[in-house]
């Protein structure tokens, strides 16, 4: 075998075995909609109980909003909760919705308790929220927030990828279950990437409709790159985009895999500076991967060796610290 492909075989190794992602300080807001019955009522609190559980886990200020108040519909206070995050920040604002959704007139709605919200009036409340941002829709009809939420910086996940998709939405209990099953991380690396999880789900999703002989009511998206589009799981290989719509040739899961929903196994942690650096370098690995087939294998092979060198070199300098015959180890184990 070529002696650098050996290499970086090695160093993608090493990188996978090191490259756990830190919990970053956030908010998490949780929103569980109108039940409309009472066995819908039961698995929505599931599903928000199982988000308390990840708000632990992430060490994340977690934030329930559910039948309102007397002197509030459940609407205002959604929107007086979102009003506290306006502005710049680099604190993660993740938003849940659970419940049902509905869809008229090229309108789409998340049902509340009392007055709906639209994807239009969300999408106006979060346009002064400068932060990094996730909103996951697990409601029926929940595909056109895609259109209305997508931006920079920002990841947006549905349960359906139309309006018109409006049966009852399982995908929601999927996406808390597989978020802490270590089958859903898909490389291997100790922890669940919101990705990982959205991929996981989907096919759990799928799964269920397969196992019951129906036709699926229901196809999860994510958007994370702003294009305002969405992709769907069957699109992905693992955790790489196999193929491309025509509609959508920009990719989506690069962001989304740099954010962690569940850690797995312990890992190291890394300074903030540092994560900022790594999210740029796989960035980048990423761009470079894309590129593969336009370039000749020398210069892939060229431009691939120093990126991973410089991630591995990330983790293993945090693991060192804490425990030096980690590096001696690592390095006969290249050298082997």
């Amino acid at each position: 075998m070529n002696v650098r492909i050996a290499t970086i075989l090695m160093l993608l190794l090493l990188t996978a075995a090191l490259s756990g992602r830190k919990a970053i300080a956030m908010d998490l807001v949780v929103i569980q909609g109108a039940a409309g019955e009472p066995r819908y009522q039961e698995q929505f609190s599931e599903w928000a109980d199982g988000w308390s559980d990840i708000s632990s886990h992430l060490q994340a200020r977690l934030h329930r909003i559910n039948q309102g108040s007397p002197s509030r519909s459940a609407r205002e206070e959604c929107f007086e909760t979102l009003g506290k995050f306006e502005g710049d920040g680099n604190t993660p604002l993740w938003l849940v919705l659970i419940g049902h959704g509905t869809f008229a007139q090229d309108q789409a709605k998340f049902n509340l308790v009392g007055p709906d919200i639209s994807a239009g009036e969300l999408s106006e409340r979060l346009k002064e929220v400068r932060r990094p941002t996730l909103v996951v829709n697990c409601a029926s009809a929940s595909g056109p927030f895609v259109d209305r939420l997508s931006g920079i910086n920002r990841i947006v996940i549905t349960a359906t990828k139309s309006g018109h998709e409006q049966n009852f939405a399982r995908f929601g209990g999927d996406l808390v279950s597989m978020a802490s099953h270590p089958a859903s991380d898909l490389d291997h690396d100790g922890s669940v990437s919101l990705l990982e999880a959205f991929l996981a789900a989907s096919k759990a999703t799928a799964q269920h409709y397969r196992d019951q002989g129906l036709l699926a009511t229901e196809h999860p998206m994510i958007d994370d790159n702003g294009d305002r589009t969405g992709t769907t799981a069957d699109f992905f290989r693992g955790i790489r985009v196999a193929r491309r719509s025509s509609d959508a040739p920009a990719v989506d899961g690069n962001l989304a895999h740099q954010w962690t929903i569940r850690h797995i196994s312990r890992e190291p942690e890394l300074k903030p500076e540092s994560k900022q650096r790594r999210d740029r370098l796989e960035s980048q690995l990423e761009q470079l991967r894309r590129q593969k087939k336009t370039i000749s294998e020398d210069d892939y092979y060229a431009q691939i060796e120093p990126l991973l060198v410089e991630i591995a070199t990330l983790y293993e300098s945090e693991v060192h610290r804490r425990d030096p015959s980690v590096r001696d180890r690592s390095i006969q184990a290249v050298s082997e």
